[in-house]
């Protein structure tokens, strides 16, 4: 499955963390959105705190309230996935 960042706020350090974690899990989870968000969240949780959110899906618009620095938005295949921190 081909990922690309597409939007948002955070570095380029952080970007390359989340698609590394978003690509492993995505190798493991092709067809599952639901395993593939839940563990995306578990995995982000578990690295960099608690607080991650993630929605997938094939066509979908949010708004959210997050950290600076922490909303992101990929394109994995045929889905789009954001990824923030709401940690408060």
């Amino acid at each position: 499955m081909s990922l690309t960042f597409v939007k948002g706020d955070i570095s380029d350090e952080l970007r390359r963390n989340l698609q590394g974690v978003i690509g492993t899990v995505a190798a493991e989870n092709q067809d599952n959105q639901e395993a593939m968000a839940r563990a995306v969240k578990q995995r982000l949780d578990s690295s960099l705190g608690s607080g991650w959110q993630v929605v997938i899906g094939r066509s979908y618009s949010c708004q959210v309230i997050h950290e600076k620095g922490s909303f992101a938005n990929f394109s994995i295949g045929p889905y789009v996935m954001a990824v923030w921190r709401a940690g408060f």
